[in-house]
This record gives C-alpha cells, structure tokens and sequence, in this order.
C-alpha cells in the first residue's frame, strides 16, 4: 500500500525471515527501482521546462525588439535613410530570429513525440560545417568576435538530418554572438 503511494522506502527487515524476507528483498529492489526512476523522471520534466522558459524569455525578447523599432520607425515624423535602415534591419533579424524560435519550438515538441525520426542523409559532415560557418562569418565580424575554424580538408560522410544540425549551428552560433 505504501508504494502505491509513491512511499518507496519500506524500512528495516527485523523480524522478517524465509521466504518473506525473500519477498522483502524484491520489493525492497523494486521501490529502490522505482525511487530511481521518480527522480529521473522528475529531472528531465525540470529540464522540459527549463527549456521551454529559455525559449519563450527569448521569444518575448526577440519580439519585444520587434515592438520597439517598429514604434519607433511609426512615431518617427522625421528619420535620415541611415537611421530608418539601421531600425529596418533590427526588425528584419529579429523577425527570423522569431521565426526560428518557433521552428525550435516546434521540433522540440517533436522531439518527444513517438512517431520522430530524424531524416538522416550520408552527406560530407565537413563540407556541411564549413557552409554553416561561412553563412555567419560576417555576422561573427560585425559583432567583433574573432574567428578560428579548423575543418579538416578530406571528405568525411556520415548520416545526419541536415535541417536539424543546421538549427544546432544556428543556435550555437547565435548564442557565441549574443552572449561572447
């Protein structure tokens, strides 16, 4: 009764013996078992929710930008081209950066869906980083972070979803940007 209460610890075997104690054992195992696997469970929902809050701060933020430059572009009776391009710009980044929010959002809840496969293709993994690394070298160069890539020079092909590994560059790199 008390395990199905989700009380795992059962106690001492004083006055326990032959096969009760045998009995005792097991079940003794089985809550230990069960503990284990509470606080497991209970781990990886904390992370769930960890990354959904990360997420969403980050969306606010992004749009929270999007807001602003765009008041301030629509209150602004007069603004020089440079000005109105540099607030065209912020709004234009941090609408993809929102969209791409999204997508995470959506492949995170993909993610733990039974169904999920990832669509794995035998593809150069070097040829791939080394796309993935020159989309973002003027972004890296804008935002003053030095940059030192050493991608070996021979093809080496491995199975990998590329729009998956793409989004972990993008993350990546984005964070390097945002947070160096």
């Amino acid at each position: 009764k008390r395990i199905t209460r989700g009380e795992y610890e059962l106690g001492e075997n004083e006055g326990i013996n032959g096969e009760f104690l045998w009995l005792k054992n097991d079940i003794n195992r089985l809550s230990a078992e069960l503990s284990l696997e509470k606080i497991l469970r209970e781990k990886v929902e904390n992370e769930n929710k960890q990354t959904l809050m990360d997420i969403s701060h980050d969306f606010r933020h992004t749009l929270a930008t999007i807001i602003g430059s765009a008041e301030k572009l629509s209150t602004s009776l007069e603004m020089d081209y440079e000005k109105y391009n540099r607030y065209v710009n912020v709004i234009l980044r941090n609408s993809i950066r929102a969209n791409d929010l999204m997508n995470d959002l959506f492949t995170y809840s993909k993610l733990d869906h039974a169904n999920f496969k990832p669509t794995l293709v035998q593809s150069d993994i070097t040829e791939f980083i080394r796309e993935q690394a020159s989309q973002f070298l003027s972004e890296f160069e804008m935002a003053g972070v030095d940059t030192e890539f050493d991608i070996q020079e021979t093809e080496i092909t491995i199975p990998f979803d590329e729009k998956l590994l793409h989004r972990a560059f993008v993350n990546l790199f984005t964070n390097c940007i945002q947070y160096n």
